[in-house]
């Protein structure tokens, strides 16, 4: 079992005053610079966009391609802003594209579908493999790493019935599986947050609760930070290492709670 020093939860709300003030002052300060931004290009993509873009050199072509989850394709643009190519998926995306990138291949790229359609795709809009879900996906992007520490990368992907898969990310073979039990869950975060050498993963749900797993998707334990809130709108957590040399667990609940734990 992992042990927390401390855990800290700060309200919004206690300081959106401050940070009202702050925000003044530095916009005041940046605005008054009259900073220039030349528009580089733009695209109507015709399609409805439900989340960020993801930015990667997926053709090996030495230059970065932004690639969108459309409603219901995925799609590459150019540097130019331009088409490269667009693939149909079975339903609604409600994701952003996560990529792995590879030396002297096309990157690999990962997007579940609110249908259950969990695809790979290569840099080049080819079909790599797919597998089925045990329900859609909502607001989950993947999250890719070598978990394990064993030299090949896997890929942690959530599903609205709380299930967690842990994927081969080259072939798509289920590695592990793991189950939550309270709420859907979304975007998951992984990291080595207890210095084992292997990765952790760390995922938030709807109600409101933040559940830290081992590498073999086993819970380690689980923190309740606040009230239950659509997935689209429920905060995935991030894991980061501060200059103090800690590990970090950041998470927002939907009461305005802001989550920071100490590992």
């Amino acid at each position: 079992m992992l042990k927390r020093k401390i855990s800290k939860v700060f309200n919004l709300q206690d300081t959106v005053f401050l940070f009202f003030i702050i925000f003044l002052v530095l916009g005041k300060v940046n605005f008054s610079q009259k900073l220039q931004l030349d528009k580089e290009w733009t695209s109507n993509l015709k399609s409805f966009l439900e989340s960020a873009p993801t930015v990667a050199d997926i053709n090996n072509d030495g230059r970065d391609e932004v690639i969108v989850a459309g409603q219901e394709e995925m799609i590459a643009l150019d540097k130019n802003g331009d088409t490269i190519w667009r693939w149909k998926t079975r339903r609604r995306f409600m994701t952003c594209p996560t990529v792995l990138k590879r030396e002297k291949e096309t990157a690999l790229i990962y997007a579940a579908d609110n249908s259950g359609q969990m695809t790979c795709l290569d840099g080049e809009g080819n079909v790599i493999w797919q597998v089925d879900l045990k329900a859609g996906a909502e607001n989950s992007a993947s999250a890719v790493a070598d978990i394990d520490n064993n030299g090949t990368y896997e890929v942690v992907q959530t599903d609205l019935t709380g299930t967690i898969w842990m994927f081969d990310a080259l072939n798509g073979k289920v590695v592990n599986q793991g189950k939550l039990d309270e709420g859907l869950p979304v975007s998951p975060a992984v990291g080595d947050i207890n210095g084992d050498g292997k990765l952790e993963v760390v995922i938030s749900t709807n109600d409101g609760v933040i559940t830290v797993l081992s590498s073999e998707l086993k819970i380690l334990w689980k923190y309740k930070i606040g009230a239950s809130s659509d997935t689209w709108s429920t905060s995935a957590p991030v894991i980061f290492s501060a200059s103090d040399g800690e590990t970090y667990i950041l998470a927002a609940s939907s009461v305005g709670d802001v989550w920071v734990d100490l590992l």
